[in-house]
Protein backbone atom coordinates (compact mmCIF):
# COMPACT_ATOMS: atom_id res chain seq x y z
CA UNK A 1 0.00 0.00 0.00
CA UNK A 2 1.35 3.42 -0.90
CA UNK A 3 2.46 5.93 1.71
CA UNK A 4 0.18 8.65 3.01
CA UNK A 5 0.97 12.33 2.42
CA UNK A 6 -2.18 14.02 3.72
CA UNK A 7 -4.91 13.35 6.25
CA UNK A 8 -7.26 12.43 3.41
CA UNK A 9 -4.70 9.89 2.14
CA UNK A 10 -4.43 8.32 5.60
CA UNK A 11 -8.21 8.14 6.02
CA UNK A 12 -8.45 6.56 2.57
CA UNK A 13 -5.79 3.98 3.49
CA UNK A 14 -7.78 3.05 6.60
CA UNK A 15 -10.99 2.85 4.58
CA UNK A 16 -9.48 0.63 1.89
CA UNK A 17 -7.94 -1.69 4.49
CA UNK A 18 -11.27 -1.97 6.33
CA UNK A 19 -13.23 -2.61 3.14
CA UNK A 20 -10.91 -5.47 2.22
CA UNK A 21 -11.09 -7.20 5.60
CA UNK A 22 -14.29 -6.29 7.50
CA UNK A 23 -17.46 -7.69 6.00
CA UNK A 24 -20.37 -6.22 7.93
CA UNK A 25 -20.00 -2.46 8.29
CA UNK A 26 -22.29 0.26 6.98
CA UNK A 27 -20.97 3.13 4.86
CA UNK A 28 -21.62 5.71 7.57
CA UNK A 29 -19.92 3.62 10.27
CA UNK A 30 -16.98 2.98 7.94
CA UNK A 31 -16.43 6.69 7.30
CA UNK A 32 -16.49 7.60 10.99
CA UNK A 33 -14.32 4.59 11.87
CA UNK A 34 -11.71 5.56 9.25
CA UNK A 35 -11.40 9.09 10.64
CA UNK A 36 -11.10 7.86 14.23
CA UNK A 37 -8.42 5.28 13.39
CA UNK A 38 -6.49 7.95 11.47
CA UNK A 39 -6.60 10.24 14.52
CA UNK A 40 -5.22 7.43 16.71
CA UNK A 41 -2.47 6.73 14.16
CA UNK A 42 -1.43 10.41 14.22
CA UNK A 43 -1.40 10.55 18.02
CA UNK A 44 -4.30 12.99 18.35
CA UNK A 45 -6.08 10.46 20.56
CA UNK A 46 -4.43 7.49 22.25
CA UNK A 47 -7.29 5.01 21.90
CA UNK A 48 -10.57 4.29 20.14
CA UNK A 49 -13.33 1.79 20.97
CA UNK A 50 -15.26 0.25 18.08
CA UNK A 51 -18.89 0.67 19.10
CA UNK A 52 -20.86 1.10 15.86
CA UNK A 53 -20.34 -2.37 14.36
CA UNK A 54 -19.17 -5.82 15.49
CA UNK A 55 -16.28 -7.27 13.49
CA UNK A 56 -14.65 -10.66 14.01
CA UNK A 57 -11.26 -10.86 15.73
CA UNK A 58 -9.69 -12.41 12.61
CA UNK A 59 -11.00 -9.50 10.51
CA UNK A 60 -9.56 -6.90 12.86
CA UNK A 61 -6.22 -8.71 13.11
CA UNK A 62 -5.84 -8.72 9.34
CA UNK A 63 -7.01 -5.09 9.14
CA UNK A 64 -4.28 -3.91 11.53
CA UNK A 65 -1.61 -5.99 9.80
CA UNK A 66 -2.49 -4.52 6.38
CA UNK A 67 -2.74 -0.98 7.72
CA UNK A 68 0.76 -1.21 9.22
CA UNK A 69 2.19 -0.79 5.72
CA UNK A 70 0.73 2.75 5.58
CA UNK A 71 2.77 5.73 6.72
CA UNK A 72 1.90 6.93 10.28
CA UNK A 73 0.17 3.63 11.14
CA UNK A 74 3.17 1.68 12.45
CA UNK A 75 2.30 2.27 16.14
CA UNK A 76 -1.29 0.97 15.98
CA UNK A 77 -2.22 -1.93 18.26
CA UNK A 78 -5.41 -3.97 18.48
CA UNK A 79 -6.67 -4.93 21.95
CA UNK A 80 -9.63 -7.18 22.72
CA UNK A 81 -11.46 -7.93 25.95
CA UNK A 82 -11.80 -11.45 27.33
CA UNK A 83 -14.66 -12.54 25.08
CA UNK A 84 -13.48 -10.51 22.04
CA UNK A 85 -16.71 -8.50 22.00
CA UNK A 86 -15.00 -5.12 22.41
CA UNK A 87 -12.04 -3.91 20.38
CA UNK A 88 -9.71 -1.03 21.17
CA UNK A 89 -7.31 0.43 18.63
CA UNK A 90 -4.50 2.26 20.43
CA UNK A 91 -1.33 4.15 19.62
CA UNK A 92 1.46 2.36 21.50
CA UNK A 93 3.88 5.32 21.27
CA UNK A 94 1.40 7.81 22.71
CA UNK A 95 0.38 5.29 25.35
CA UNK A 96 4.00 4.85 26.40
CA UNK A 97 4.41 8.62 26.68
CA UNK A 98 1.30 8.83 28.85
CA UNK A 99 2.55 6.06 31.13
CA UNK A 100 5.75 8.05 31.67
CA UNK A 101 4.02 11.41 32.22
CA UNK A 102 0.81 10.53 34.05
CA UNK A 103 2.28 9.41 37.34
CA UNK A 104 0.60 10.82 40.45
CA UNK A 105 3.49 13.11 41.29
CA UNK A 106 3.89 14.53 37.77
CA UNK A 107 0.41 14.76 36.25
CA UNK A 108 -1.76 17.71 37.35
CA UNK A 109 -4.80 16.61 35.31
CA UNK A 110 -7.62 14.66 36.97
CA UNK A 111 -7.99 10.94 36.34
CA UNK A 112 -10.22 9.24 38.87
CA UNK A 113 -12.33 6.11 39.09
CA UNK A 114 -15.65 6.66 40.83
CA UNK A 115 -17.48 3.90 42.66
CA UNK A 116 -21.20 4.35 43.24
CA UNK A 117 -22.66 2.83 46.38
CA UNK A 118 -26.39 3.41 46.07
CA UNK A 119 -26.57 7.23 46.04
CA UNK A 120 -23.22 7.78 47.76
CA UNK A 121 -20.32 8.55 45.45
CA UNK A 122 -16.76 7.75 46.50
CA UNK A 123 -13.58 8.17 44.52
CA UNK A 124 -10.23 6.43 44.15
CA UNK A 125 -7.37 8.36 42.51
CA UNK A 126 -5.49 6.61 39.72
CA UNK A 127 -5.93 3.13 38.29
CA UNK A 128 -4.75 0.24 40.43
CA UNK A 129 -1.15 -1.05 40.12
CA UNK A 130 -2.51 -4.03 38.19
CA UNK A 131 -4.02 -1.70 35.60
CA UNK A 132 -0.89 0.44 35.33
CA UNK A 133 1.25 -2.71 34.90
CA UNK A 134 -1.12 -3.90 32.17
CA UNK A 135 -0.94 -0.52 30.42
CA UNK A 136 2.85 -0.60 30.63
CA UNK A 137 2.89 -4.04 29.02
CA UNK A 138 0.66 -2.78 26.20
CA UNK A 139 2.81 0.30 25.62
CA UNK A 140 5.99 -1.79 25.41
CA UNK A 141 4.71 -3.84 22.47
CA UNK A 142 6.65 -2.74 19.40
CA UNK A 143 6.48 -5.77 17.14
CA UNK A 144 3.08 -7.38 17.75
CA UNK A 145 0.10 -5.59 16.16
CA UNK A 146 -2.40 -7.47 18.33
CA UNK A 147 -2.52 -8.50 21.96
CA UNK A 148 -4.58 -11.44 23.24
CA UNK A 149 -7.30 -10.88 25.85
CA UNK A 150 -6.02 -10.66 29.42
CA UNK A 151 -8.35 -11.24 32.33
CA UNK A 152 -8.84 -8.34 34.73
CA UNK A 153 -11.39 -7.91 37.48
CA UNK A 154 -14.40 -5.76 36.56
CA UNK A 155 -13.14 -2.64 38.32
CA UNK A 156 -9.71 -2.92 36.67
CA UNK A 157 -11.22 -3.59 33.24
CA UNK A 158 -13.33 -0.42 33.51
CA UNK A 159 -10.31 1.57 34.68
CA UNK A 160 -8.23 0.24 31.78
CA UNK A 161 -10.89 1.20 29.24
CA UNK A 162 -11.18 4.68 30.77
CA UNK A 163 -7.42 5.18 30.59
CA UNK A 164 -7.15 3.97 27.00
CA UNK A 165 -9.97 6.31 25.93
CA UNK A 166 -8.55 9.20 28.02
CA UNK A 167 -11.67 9.96 30.00
CA UNK A 168 -10.91 12.20 33.01
CA UNK A 169 -12.75 9.60 35.11
CA UNK A 170 -14.66 6.35 34.74
CA UNK A 171 -17.63 4.88 36.56
CA UNK A 172 -18.01 1.59 38.37
CA UNK A 173 -21.42 1.20 40.00
CA UNK A 174 -21.66 -1.12 42.98
CA UNK A 175 -24.51 -2.90 41.19
CA UNK A 176 -23.20 -4.12 37.82
CA UNK A 177 -26.53 -5.55 36.67
CA UNK A 178 -28.09 -4.24 33.48
CA UNK A 179 -30.94 -2.74 35.51
CA UNK A 180 -28.59 -0.60 37.58
CA UNK A 181 -29.20 3.13 37.13
CA UNK A 182 -26.99 4.96 39.68
CA UNK A 183 -26.99 8.28 37.78
CA UNK A 184 -30.71 8.34 37.01
CA UNK A 185 -32.31 11.54 38.29
CA UNK A 186 -28.97 13.04 39.38
CA UNK A 187 -28.00 16.48 37.98
CA UNK A 188 -25.04 16.02 35.64
CA UNK A 189 -22.64 18.10 33.59
CA UNK A 190 -22.35 16.70 30.06
CA UNK A 191 -18.97 17.38 28.42
CA UNK A 192 -18.18 17.05 24.74
CA UNK A 193 -14.66 17.57 23.39
CA UNK A 194 -14.51 18.11 19.62
CA UNK A 195 -12.12 19.01 16.84
CA UNK A 196 -13.32 22.20 15.13
CA UNK A 197 -12.37 24.27 12.10
CA UNK A 198 -11.81 28.02 12.09
CA UNK A 199 -13.03 28.20 8.49
CA UNK A 200 -16.20 26.11 8.78
CA UNK A 201 -18.68 26.12 11.65
CA UNK A 202 -20.08 22.78 10.46
CA UNK A 203 -16.73 20.93 10.35
CA UNK A 204 -16.53 19.15 13.72
CA UNK A 205 -15.46 15.73 14.91
CA UNK A 206 -16.21 14.50 18.41
CA UNK A 207 -13.24 13.12 20.35
CA UNK A 208 -15.13 12.21 23.52
CA UNK A 209 -18.37 12.75 25.38
CA UNK A 210 -18.87 12.06 29.10
CA UNK A 211 -20.79 13.27 32.13
CA UNK A 212 -19.94 14.11 35.72
CA UNK A 213 -22.34 14.51 38.69
CA UNK A 214 -22.83 18.23 39.25
CA UNK A 215 -22.39 17.93 43.01
CA UNK A 216 -19.07 16.16 42.53
CA UNK A 217 -17.76 19.03 40.39
CA UNK A 218 -18.66 21.35 43.27
CA UNK A 219 -17.26 19.22 46.09
CA UNK A 220 -13.97 18.15 44.45
CA UNK A 221 -11.77 21.08 43.41
CA UNK A 222 -9.86 19.15 40.73
CA UNK A 223 -13.16 18.21 39.07
CA UNK A 224 -14.50 21.75 38.73
CA UNK A 225 -15.86 22.25 35.21
CA UNK A 226 -13.37 24.99 34.31
CA UNK A 227 -10.43 22.77 35.34
CA UNK A 228 -11.77 19.83 33.32
CA UNK A 229 -12.18 22.11 30.30
CA UNK A 230 -8.68 23.59 30.66
CA UNK A 231 -7.08 20.14 30.92
CA UNK A 232 -8.87 18.82 27.85
CA UNK A 233 -8.08 21.93 25.80
CA UNK A 234 -4.41 21.87 26.77
CA UNK A 235 -4.00 18.15 26.09
CA UNK A 236 -5.62 18.03 22.67
CA UNK A 237 -4.45 21.43 21.42
CA UNK A 238 -0.84 20.38 21.97
CA UNK A 239 -1.37 17.21 19.96
CA UNK A 240 -3.18 19.12 17.23
CA UNK A 241 -0.19 21.45 16.87
CA UNK A 242 2.24 18.51 16.82
CA UNK A 243 0.39 16.54 14.12
CA UNK A 244 2.90 15.26 11.54
CA UNK A 245 0.50 16.20 8.73
CA UNK A 246 -2.03 19.07 8.37
CA UNK A 247 -5.53 18.31 9.63
CA UNK A 248 -8.91 19.66 8.46
CA UNK A 249 -9.45 21.02 11.99
CA UNK A 250 -7.60 23.91 13.61
CA UNK A 251 -8.72 23.94 17.25
CA UNK A 252 -10.43 22.12 20.12
CA UNK A 253 -13.83 22.98 21.57
CA UNK A 254 -15.18 21.74 24.90
CA UNK A 255 -18.86 22.30 25.66
CA UNK A 256 -20.49 21.76 29.06
CA UNK A 257 -24.25 21.25 29.31
CA UNK A 258 -26.26 20.69 32.53
CA UNK A 259 -28.64 17.74 32.17
CA UNK A 260 -30.76 15.44 34.33
CA UNK A 261 -31.98 12.16 32.84
CA UNK A 262 -34.29 9.46 34.15
CA UNK A 263 -31.88 6.77 32.96
CA UNK A 264 -28.14 7.03 32.27
CA UNK A 265 -26.32 4.19 30.52
CA UNK A 266 -22.80 3.51 31.80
Amino acid sequence: MSGTHSFEDLVDAVRVSAQSTIKKVSRGALESFSVDVALVALGIRSGFLIDTFSPWFEEMTLFIEILHSSTHSESLLLLADDDSSNYFIVNSCLLAARVDSELPESDPSPWTTFIFLDKVISSHPRPSPAVMNHIGAIASQDNHPTLPPTRLCTEDAISLAGFLLEYPFSYRPSDLSTNSNPLGGIPLLLYECSLVSSTSSTSRHSLMKFSCPLQLSIDVLSLASDIIQECLLARFRERLLESPIPLPWTDIDVTVTPITLNHVAL
